[in-house]
């Protein structure tokens, strides 16, 4: 699942995650409030549950840090399936030292998202035939 507010940007995530064939679909939400909204849902083959999201930080409404803790206080997935990685353009400490005493969010990665960043997580945090490949 992509969770960004800006369209070009999904769409350019979109084409680097499907170039390293590690999935068969990806979820595009454009706001916090539509991916609560999806992840509220029953998962169906046509409606699945995302095993990674990758999240903006700065987002109007509703930013990052908001998904983080809506997510932590009402889903009760098994985190060890799901993993929330961040995308940013700050090179802000804070933000980072933040990020990483958030105990679901697994990473912080420097936008723009690119294939190395895609195939490091899935190395880190997937086994090897847990996501669909097509390579």
């Amino acid at each position: 699942m992509l969770i960004d507010d800006d369209f070009a940007t999904n769409i350019y995530n979109e084409i680097i995650i499907e170039d390293t064939g590690y999935v068969d679909k990806i979820i595009i939400q454009s706001s916090v409030e539509e991916a609560l909204e999806y992840l509220k849902t029953n998962f169906t083959k046509d409606h699945p549950r995302p095993d990674l999201i990758f999240l903006d930080i700065n987002m109007p409404t509703m930013n990052g840090w908001d998904f983080l803790e809506a997510y932590s206080k009402h889903f009760k997935l098994d985190t060890s399936n799901n993993k929330i990685v961040m995308l940013s353009t700050t090179s802000d400490e804070e933000e980072i030292e933040k990020a990483k005493k958030i105990p679901i969010l697994n990473g912080i990665k420097s936008k723009p998202l690119t294939t190395e960043i895609v195939e490091e997580i899935v190395a880190t945090f997937f086994a090897p035939n847990q996501l669909v490949q097509e390579k």
